[in-house]
């Protein structure tokens, strides 16, 4: 039997072929095709059409090193180093945001290195890489890898602030995130509207923006209605196994009229350990969560969830760092995106 060959693979068109082809200097090629020099336009058009009709393509890769770039952008999910911390794959916001900032830089010809967040031997790694900039997404006080990408003179734009003690000097980067104090406040207004006063609270860690937020707007929200405060912080990897657990030692403290979840596979383990002491949903007990998840579409009842937009937080995030990277004008450092309530039949009693 003849061995199998490998097709030949096509030559790749350089500057050199183009300039023999159209008669002209390399250097005539690259100013028509760079729209520099004093050239007639007629030459410009002339290799241009040649330029085409060769299949050329300039090497995006060698302009950047020339300009000192090397076409790729970071993104990490921020992790605090206790307990399993979550990935970037693990949660449906995460991925959005994910899908979003690298269909984002893609479509201005930069490549995204992903660092999933899980140990210090992949953030090593990621660290080692030459990267124009990079997008850190929840970071926490102190955040090493903030610190070491600012130390390398490397852009960073964050998906969510950077915590700082009160009273610390602020000192973030350009930041993309959501009002998370108003976030909360409405979806605690909607469970109160249902008829709940006394809401229970299923948190990650504090030690995100996010989380901090979250958290001091439910205790001021209690401190104002006089109820006292009903918290289980979440370990683990945050998914639905946790929000199980955290749900079980809130009904044991006595039910809730209302269990708010941090992240949505907290909310559906809350949900989960609800059906499972058999109560019935939103007829007994109140579930919401506070980001959103295609999965809550599919519960049953469908969950309640505030809609964070975490596609455009991808998209600005990346525009965001491309400029920082290209030394293009920023009109905001700070971007706000709003937020949206999805009220479902987890909140919605039967009347």
């Amino acid at each position: 039997m003849a061995p199998v060959t490998e097709p030949a693979r096509p030559k790749r068109v350089g500057i050199r072929e183009v300039a023999a082809a159209a008669g002209v200097s390399v250097t005539t090629v690259s100013h028509a095709l760079n729209g520099k020099g004093r050239l007639p336009e007629s030459t410009r058009d002339a290799v241009r059409d040649v330029a085409r009709r060769l299949g050329y393509r300039p090497n995006l890769s060698a302009q950047r090193l020339v300009g000192g770039r090397t076409g790729l952008l970071g993104l990490t999910l921020a992790h605090p180093g206790s307990g399993t911390p979550a990935t970037l794959t693990d949660i449906a916001y995460f991925v959005q945001l994910l899908t979003a900032a690298s269909t984002t830089a893609l479509a201005r010809r930069y490549a995204l290195v992903l660092s999933t967040g899980v140990g210090d031997s992949d953030d090593e790694v990621w660290q080692q890489t030459s990267l124009d900039g990079a997008v850190v997404v929840d970071p926490v006080a102190d955040d090493p890898t903030v610190t070491a990408l600012r130390a390398a003179g490397t852009p960073v734009v964050t998906t969510g602030r950077l915590p700082v003690q009160p009273g610390a000097e602020e000192s973030e980067p350009i930041w993309v995130d959501n009002d998370h104090v108003d976030g909360t406040r409405r979806l605690l207004t909607h469970l109160e509207r249902a008829g709940a006063r006394r809401i229970s609270l299923i948190t990650a860690p504090l030690l995100t923006s996010y989380a901090i937020d979250l958290h001091r707007t439910y205790q001021a929200w209690c401190h104002e209605r006089g109820v006292e405060p009903d918290v289980v912080i979440a370990q683990d990897d945050l998914g639905e196994r946790a929000g199980f657990a955290a749900a079980e030692q809130l009904l044991e403290r006595g039910r809730p009229d209302a269990i708010l979840g941090a992240l949505d596979r907290l909310a559906v383990g809350a949900q989960l350990a609800a059906k499972a002491r058999g109560l019935s949903i939103p007829d007994d007990i109140l579930i919401a969560g506070y980001t959103d998840a295609p999965a809550h579409l599919h519960a049953e009842p469908s969950l309640t969830a505030l809609q964070l937009h975490p596609a455009e937080i991808g998209r600005r995030a990346v525009e965001l760092l491309i400029a920082l990277v290209e030394d293009e004008p920023i009109a905001e450092r700070h971007v706000v995106v709003p937020t949206q309530l999805l009220p479902r039949g987890s909140t919605r009693r039967r009347r």
